[in-house]
């Protein structure tokens, strides 16, 4: 107890609590955010995968501001990027029967090429593409903030830097690393509190998978979402689960692991009973 005690007096009372939705394509991750906030924030779809970017959800000191930080990728890691997404294109072309992995890496290609150049884009090289103009939305400085009167208008201008739906006229999530979103007089975000919605593990992209298991390490709590109907035999979830335990081992931030099942809506309250009983 005196050694807990003595450690409180070397705590940063100002570091952000970071609170990581993890779950596959499609488990809820965004629609759950935007419950727990009370606002339509967050793209979300059961058609494609919306969310393909890390986007952080936090209260923002500001009294009546909603704001949007955007943070993209230097216009010098695109170029490599590029040259990565071109040869993935090379070898499937080449190739008549090609791994998974390589096939999902070869569809990730297409996705941000054609987000970003259009379907044209397939068929230019690099050094056509590297100079396009519609990179040029890369600021300097690397960041750039939007600031709105109200969330309708923030949820409609930040769907082209987060989502992959192909709903807007322009995307440029693929040269997007993070969007910070900061609310307004949110009663459910206490100060210092972030939320953060990952892309769905397990999607055709293999890079955006991976993605989440960087974040853990950072995360206070890990909240796993899962479908109801498929919670007992999510493997995913089970992997995310796995990986969050191996992290808390190493050293991680985190303290607790939480499941949440969506979908609830959707399933037989008969079958539900059963399982009930089983468990």
């Amino acid at each position: 107890m005196i050694k807990k005690i003595s450690s409180l007096k070397d705590y940063n009372h100002k570091e952000k609590i970071y609170i990581g939705f993890f779950g596959k394509t499609g488990a809820g991750k965004s629609s759950l955010i935007n419950a727990i906030v009370e606002e339509k924030l967050l793209p979300s779809g059961d058609m494609h995968a919306c969310t393909s970017v890390f986007v952080h959800v936090q209260a923002n000191t500001e009294p009546s501001e909603y704001k949007a930080e955007i943070e993209f990728i230097s216009a010098k890691d695109w170029e490599s990027e590029l040259r990565f997404l071109l040869d993935s294109l090379e070898n499937e072309n080449g190739q008549q029967n090609t791994a998974v992995e390589d096939d999902e890496m070869a569809q990730m290609a297409r996705e941000k090429i054609t987000a970003i150049y259009g379907e044209e884009g397939l068929e230019k090289d690099y050094s056509a593409l590297v100079g396009a103009r519609e990179v040029s939305v890369i600021p300097g400085t690397g960041t750039k903030t939007l600031t709105f009167d109200n969330v309708e208008e923030l949820s409609k201008s930040i769907g082209c830097y987060i989502r992959s739906d192909r709903k807007s006229e322009k995307q440029f999530w693929p040269l997007v690393k993070r969007v910070t979103i900061s609310l307004p007089k949110s009663p459910a975000l206490l100060e210092g509190i972030v939320l953060v919605d990952l892309p769905g593990a397990g999607d055709v992209n293999k890079c955006r998978s991976d993605m989440w298991k960087e974040c853990l390490s950072q995360c206070s709590s890990v909240w796993i979402v899962s479908e109801m109907k498929r919670a007992l035999s999510e493997k995913v979830a089970d992997e995310i689960f796995d990986t969050s335990l191996r992290t808390i081992a190493g050293g991680g931030e985190c303290h607790n692991i939480t499941f949440i099942c969506t979908h609830t809506d959707v399933i037989n309250p008969e079958n539900f009973r059963e399982l009930a009983v089983t468990l």
